[in-house]
């Protein structure tokens, strides 16, 4: 099952697809006219009744998670992706594929936090890193089982990043420590184009070195326009609050400011 929605709009045509089966997939990206792909619980369309079947599906499915991979590599339309809950080989194709894509701009990762271990994570950080045309980047990774392996990469890849405006990182419940976030807050205050930022780091072992130094980062970076930082259930305290406050008070750029630190060990 798929739909295309298209939209003329003077010379441009934009054409937005939603996918619920790979061959669907398969055939939009290898056409490679649409501009927007969102795709959500991917099935493989694969019947299997027999051990002789599996071993043919088996070789089927590696053929066409190859195909994503080469469609996604080589597509001069696509400038939109947004992927949600896919096996873990497809999503590992699908990342090795946008290594080498020089056309999307926006790219979001949603509810695949299952499948996003340290290799994925890292492998995601160098799409980030490579690219030199994308604008907004999205990874919601909630309970991923991940560490700082992945989260100091993507710390790096937004350090230096030229083009990337908005940065969402949502790894609440991984494994992840105050390495990742001393890093992003080194990215947070080098950087000089960002304009939103978001990183929830709530349920994680997380503290107030993390936390201090993220408000640091936020002082010094004068250019950031919308920040939001959640940090419920995790070892954050005051510092951590009077760092946000001073961070904010006077900041000569920002606009909107969340901060969510529920459960915390700060108090009135």
């Amino acid at each position: 099952m798929w739909s295309d929605r298209v939209c003329s709009c003077g010379l441009m045509e934009e054409v937005t697809s939603e996918c619920v089966s790979l061959g669907a997939v398969l055939r939009i990206l290898e056409d490679d006219r649409c501009t927007a792909l969102h795709f959500d619980h991917v099935s493989d369309d694969c019947n299997v009744v027999s051990w002789s079947d599996a071993s043919i599906c088996r070789l089927s499915l590696v053929r066409r998670y190859l195909r994503v991979a080469l469609a996604l590599a080589h597509s001069h339309s696509l400038t939109t992706l947004k992927v949600f809950h896919c096996s873990p080989e497809l999503l590992v194709c699908i990342v090795e594929g946008l290594k080498y894509n020089r056309v999307i701009r926006y790219l979001k990762f949603g509810e695949c936090g299952a499948h996003i271990d340290n290799d994925t994570g890292s492998a995601l950080a160098e799409v980030v890193r490579r690219s030199n045309v994308l604008h907004c980047f999205k990874l919601d990774a909630g309970n991923a089982p991940m560490d700082s392996t992945a989260g100091v990469a993507m710390a790096n890849a937004l350090k230096d990043h030229r083009f990337l405006q908005r940065f969402q990182l949502l790894v609440s419940g991984t494994h992840m420590d105050n390495q990742t976030g001393l890093a992003m807050a080194r990215a947070l205050e080098q950087n000089i184009v960002l304009q939103r930022f978001a990183f929830d780091v709530s349920q994680t072992s997380m503290d107030d070195v993390t936390g201090g130094a993220i408000g640091k980062a936020l002082m010094c970076n004068r250019v950031l326009q919308d920040f939001e930082f959640s940090v419920g259930r995790t070892g954050m305290g005051n510092k951590t609050g009077f760092a946000m406050a001073r961070a904010v008070n006077g900041h000569v750029s920002l606009r909107c400011f969340q901060f969510g630190a529920y459960a915390t060990l700060m108090d009135s």
